[in-house]
């Protein structure tokens, strides 16, 4: 194993140092993380870095581009910023709610939950196919009962029906909440008791609220769901429990909550969803006919990935049971399962060289094995070619087998051998299967898989808002902008920020920059922080008409400045005894001030987060 040690030192001088960090986690092939101050960041220097491939801002995260080594540079550079035994991994970054990005952060959501888990989907898929290869369902090397068959069989079973615990432990990571209690809610999902009441149908309350059916084994969206209300939950106790109770207190009231929450509500949405698209397709079917079937096609293992196809196989199987045959929703699911094989081809063949290896093990997994889930999770949920490639190979396959009157007479297999469920109506149902197939392989092809859904191609220009901490440059009591006895100030038209009754004498720099801006009085000064807030500090009210007196500058225009540095000392009693107001306006004259601090400050410590448009983040 490399030692990554040098590589994480050597980014954390470029970052601002391990202080500057909040959160990190990391996706298939980049360290992302949160910084409290993006200023202090050198791009250009860490993409230098050797091991480095690139780096962006995107999301309101830095993401460093390290490849298929990701993984093990992870835990070094968590010990570096000594993250490595926190719970909760760090600060939930506060952004400003738009519609326009509530797909973008739901994406964002879901994959961030599951990549972690990639290597136990990729695993559990490998161990089932070779279940299937050697017992007699394929090869017949070995019989059912034997014992390596039985114990890769359920070995396998064991990566897909605990999903909900696995997807329960990443979700708490990303959401910034408590591990062991989202893993506990995960465990009560899959409980033996709850599987059993859900597979007799038995009727049950929680808490007085009846408890909706719902078999939870190998879905993720349930815990993903919980997971993010857990998020909100926990940190209300923890805000409001007594400290001495806070290790009783804050776990218990949060699972006690959560439980309705889960099993009444999240859980049952599931259904509910499933239950609403499988009467819609039902009535499309007799309105449009072939579209309808094309339509369950395209959307089967989208279905599939968020646990609402549930309530469309009975429907399916329901058809079979009365008039021997299914022509909607089964001719959908096996089209679709052939536009998935398509796909996993088309990743093989398009998709980064770095996943060459788990690409093709995925794809053998799918069309042998009949495993879809390494590539719905590692595939399917990252790129939107990956989507449209999918759902125009299931529309085809599902449109043809329509029109072609292909019926399903029977559920076989999942694997390449799917397509003899159709039984009398093979011919056509061979020919919906192979649309399907090449369908979805041809736009794999064509669009390819370069973009990462949630991620900005490198090069792109892209507008985000730029935060960066503005440290007080003084200590005393805090006066809202407003509370400013001069109109300049209190009216907002010089900037936003805040205004400080100054305690001390001494005015120090507010972070590492450079002097804009001098008065020949010395009495206001103009700022450039490195990362490109600028900030006015103003010394008193009509403090002009003192012609200097009193105060005396210690740096000049153009100068670098550090933070905490003196850049200008003022005789505090002597111009209060004057008769002068000291309130300090300390203004932000381009963006968004953020107050940080309390009803007073001292010298040092944050006073708010200046909040700027950065329309050239984008790498070049």
């Amino acid at each position: 194993m490399k030692n990554y040690d040098m590589l994480c030192q050597a980014i954390l001088k470029e970052i601002g140092s391990k202080d500057n960090v909040s959160f990190v986690t990391h996706c298939m092939t980049r360290l992302r993380m949160n910084l409290k101050d993006e200023g202090l960041v050198d791009m250009e220097t860490v993409k230098k870095i050797p091991g480095v491939l690139g780096c962006q801002f995107s999301g309101g995260q830095f993401q460093i581009i390290i490849g298929p080594e990701v993984s093990e540079v992870y835990p070094v550079f968590l010990k570096s910023v000594g993250m490595e035994n926190q719970e909760v991994g760090g600060e939930v970054e506060d952004k400003a709610f738009c519609w326009k990005n509530i797909p973008k952060r739901v994406m964002d959501a879901v994959i961030g939950s599951v990549t972690p888990i990639f290597p136990i989907i990729s695993a559990a898929g490998i161990i089932k196919l070779l279940a299937a290869l050697l017992g007699p369902s394929m090869l017949g090397l070995l019989p059912a009962d034997s014992d390596i068959v039985v114990l890769l069989t359920f070995v396998g079973d064991a990566g897909f029906y605990y999903f909900p615990v696995y997807v329960a432990w990443s979700a708490a990571k990303k959401f910034n909440t408590s591990i062991p209690i989202a893993m506990m809610l995960g465990a009560v999902m899959l409980h033996p008791t709850l599987v059993q009441m859900v597979s007799d149908g038995t009727a049950f309350t929680v808490f007085g609220i009846p408890m909706g059916l719902v078999s939870y084994t190998s879905q993720f969206l349930p815990s993903v769901l919980s997971v993010w209300i857990l998020s909100y939950v926990y940190r209300f106790f923890d805000r409001v429990s007594p400290k001495f109770l806070k290790i009783i207190l804050v776990p218990t009231c949060s699972l006690l909550v959560m439980l309705p929450v889960t099993l009444c509500m999240v859980g049952p949405l599931g259904n509910l969803i499933g239950q609403g698209v499988a009467d819609g397709l039902v009535w499309l079917n007799g309105v449009i006919g072939p579209l309808a079937v094309g339509l369950v096609g395209a959307l089967w293992y989208f279905l599939v990935a968020a646990g609402f196809h549930q309530a469309l196989a009975p429907i399916a199987f329901q058809n079979m049971a009365a008039i021997g045959y299914d022509s909607i929703i089964a001719v959908g699911a096996i089209t679709g399962t052939y536009a998935v094989m398509g796909l996993a081809v088309a990743y093989v063949l398009r998709g980064p060289k770095k996943d060459r290896s788990i690409a093709g093990a995925n794809a053998v997994t799918c069309i042998v094995g009949g495993i879809s889930e390494p590539t719905i999770f590692s595939v399917l949920l990252r790129y939107r070619s990956a989507m449209i490639s999918l759902f125009s190979g299931g529309f085809v396959g599902g449109v043809v087998g329509s029109l072609l009157h292909a019926n399903v007479y029977f559920f076989s297999s999942t694997n390449f051998l799917a397509g003899i469920s159709f039984g009398v109506d093979l011919v056509g149902g061979i020919i919906a299967c192979g649309a399907a197939f090449m369908t979805s392989l041809i736009v794999g092809i064509v669009l390819g898989f370069k973009k990462e859904i949630g991620e900005d191609t490198l090069g792109e220009t892209v507008n985000l808002i730029k935060k960066e901490v503005v440290f007080s440059p003084l200590s005393g009591k805090i006066i809202p902008l407003d509370k400013v006895k001069d109109e300049a100030f209190s009216s907002g038209s010089l900037g936003d920020g805040y205004a400080v009754l100054p305690e001390s004498n001494t005015v120090l720099a507010p972070f590492d920059g450079e002097v804009v801006a001098l008065f020949p009085t010395n009495h206001a000064i103009g700022l450039k922080s490195a990362g490109g807030a600028e900030v006015l500090i103003h010394i008193g009210i009509d403090t002009v008409r003192t012609k200097g007196e009193g105060f005396t500058s210690k740096v000049a225009v153009n100068e670098k400045v550090k933070k905490g540095q003196a850049i200008i000392e003022f005789d505090l009693e002597g111009l209060k005894g004057k008769g002068y107001d000291l309130t300090t306006a300390i203004l932000l004259t381009s963006g968004e001030a953020k107050k940080l601090a309390l009803d007073t400050v001292r010298q040092g410590e944050p006073l708010f987060e200046a909040r700027m448009e950065d329309a050239e983040r984008g790498m070049r």
